[in-house]
């Protein structure tokens, strides 16, 4: 059985920042366990007495050092601070085989678990938990590493290679790290140039796009296997598993006797049952649509208002089966946690994207694109013909106010109308269209906004006549404080309350109310509004004389007394 070699357990710190990537020692340790496991699917089936048939499933590796102590160079802290940055490492130690020498483990790893322990004057040691990424190998020599190179890249700056120039791509986001790398390939084979090819180890950390032929020079070497694709020689895998039984049944014998002589017959039927389990997971295809943070019907149309078309990668295959998306696009263009619409082929969605990264997070179903229309006018008539295009009509609504000049205005008028739109979003660019509380305007017609102001759930919006909204805002509750004195007041000064409307006042407001405020007999407030017109109308309650009234409209949306003859004034005793 073969042992750990206690002097020979190094961990190295694998830096991709530089190319060709570098292995730095980063910790050794004196004693290691390594155990790799795979996993079983266990099936069952009658005609094995219903026994268990295990099928190979993924395998795993681990790896378990105590009394790991940090090389010169690195403090107590930084186990901790690689863990947190989710570093990844190369670990390599020797095995004494017996008879056969030593034979060397390593592997790429990230930090699963740590201790820390230590005593005055002693070095800081740790016991530190290793999960394997990707495969182990064992190799009968050890690979030479140093500071300046990778045990992934083999390096050369001699014949017999030949010398081409690529692109060094990143495996875990299939983007371009740095441009303008040398490669090499042995001098019998010439490699097809706009193709994909891995380092002689078979890394799955980074990979190369050959463009070019160059010239003798410090290189990467790199294997003779071209690949379509980035996600291709990446991340695309596939597993086949087939399990078979086989079962006898069904033996009969017929014997026959005439004098002497007899015959016998036998048959036998055997029958035989295969399953097969096929397993397949495949990287999604990337796929193309145009981005605009000002408005879905901008990212519909891909108009000058919109940045363009870009590539996505999502979590699905298209947009409505991507709930999350990653692409250079949206690190570039859109501003950090901010949203933004994404159109293709009709549909469109609306995304945030995830603070500074790549990625963004969907925040709506997909829906249709809304209904582009177009205008056609006869030269040799007056009659202008508008024909909307016929698509899925807007299914979220929004109860609102009538347009008003001011935010303030918007927030403080009773809601009215009913506004429809694609996605439940409520400004950021969305358009609305024309509806009643029983469904969209049919033919789909967009809400001429004339750029006033409406409010729904707390926020004020403008919406030009195109129905497209814009300029944001919160309202704010303006609240009118009456200091009263509370008197014991008799019946005979307990009126009913008595109001006028009139037609100048209401035209006079922004919201075409008239408001009054007063107090019951007992001090309680009586706050009332109307948007019709009154002559001394009985509003059915009794006020107290001795308290104040006061009567106001809204102009620009603060509260000012009005001079077309609106009253609030005292009738008969309650």
């Amino acid at each position: 059985m073969g042992v750990v070699s206690g002097e020979n357990i190094i961990l190295y710190k694998l830096d991709t920042s530089s190319i060709p990537a570098t292995e730095i020692p980063f910790a050794c340790s004196t004693s290691c366990s390594f155990s790799s496991t795979t996993d079983m699917v266990e099936l069952a089936s009658p005609t094995n007495a219903y026994f268990k048939i295990p099928t190979i499933d993924l395998s795993s590796w681990n790896v378990t050092c105590d009394a790991l102590t940090s090389l010169s160079g690195y403090a107590i802290d930084d186990i901790a601070n690689e863990q947190k940055n989710r570093t990844i490492f190369t670990i390599r130690f020797s095995i004494d085989n017996g008879i056969d020498g030593y034979k060397y483990v390593s592997g790429y790893c990230f930090i699963s678990g740590y201790s820390i322990s230590g005593s005055m004057n002693s070095a800081s040691s740790y016991s530190v938990s290793f999960t394997g990424t990707g495969i182990y190998y064992v190799d009968p020599t050890p690979v030479t590493t140093t500071t300046t190179t990778s045990t992934t890249t083999s390096t050369t700056t001699a014949s017999p290679y030949n010398y081409y120039i690529a692109d060094f791509y990143d495996c875990y986001s299939c983007t371009v790290v740095t441009s303008n790398i040398k490669v090499a390939f042995p001098l019998a084979f010439t490699p097809t140039l706009n193709k994909f090819y891995k380092p002689v180890d078979g890394s799955k950390i980074y990979v190369f796009y050959v463009k070019s032929v160059s010239t003798i020079g410090t290189a990467t070497v790199l294997q003779s296997i071209p690949y379509n694709t980035c996600n291709e020689i990446c991340q695309i895998t596939t597993t086949s598993t087939t399990t078979s039984t086989t079962s006898s049944t069904t033996s009969s014998t017929t014997s026959s006797t005439t004098s002497s002589t007899t015959s016998s017959t036998t048959s036998s039927t055997t029958s035989s049952t295969t399953s097969s389990t096929t397993t397949t997971t495949t990287t999604k295809a990337p796929f193309t649509a145009c981005m605009s943070d000002f408005s879905d019907a901008s990212a519909c149309s891909c108009d000058g208002l919109s940045y363009g078309t870009f590539t996505f990668y999502g979590s699905g295959i298209d947009i409505c089966s991507s709930t999350t998306i990653t692409s250079s696009g949206i690190l570039n263009t859109i501003e950090n946690n901010g949203f933004f619409w994404i159109a293709s082929g009709g549909i469109v969605r609306y995304y945030q994207k995830n603070g500074a990264t790549s990625s963004a997070t969907a925040q709506a179903a997909c829906y249709s694109c809304p209904a582009p229309t177009t205008s056609t006018t006869t030269t040799t008539s007056t009659t202008t013909t508008t024909t909307t295009t016929t698509v899925a009509p807007p299914i979220f609504s929004f109860y609102t106010n009538t347009g008003r000049n001011g935010s303030t205005a918007a927030c403080l008028a009773s809601p009215s109308i009913y506004l429809w739109a694609y996605a439940n979003i409520w400004g950021g660019g969305t358009t609305y269209y024309e509806g009643t509380s029983g469904g969209p305007t049919i033919p789909i017609t967009l809400y001429a906004g004339a750029d006033q102001w409406f409010a729904n759930g707390g926020v004020a919006i403008q919406i030009n006549d195109s129905g497209v909204s814009y300029n944001d805002t919160g309202c704010t509750t303006t609240t009118t404080t009456t200091t009263t004195t509370t008197t014991t007041l008799p019946p005979s000064t307990c009126k009913h309350l008595l109001v006028t409307v009139t037609p100048t006042d209401r035209a006079a407001s922004d919201d075409g109310y008239v408001y009054f405020e007063a107090a019951d007999c007992s001090g309680t407030p009586i706050y009332l509004q109307y948007n019709t017109n009154k002559t001394n109308f009985d509003t059915g309650y009794c006020y107290g004389t001795g308290y104040a009234t006061y009567v106001y409209i809204l102009v620009g949306g603060t509260p000012t007394a009005p001079t077309g003859g609106s009253t609030i004034v005292m009738g008969s005793n309650c």
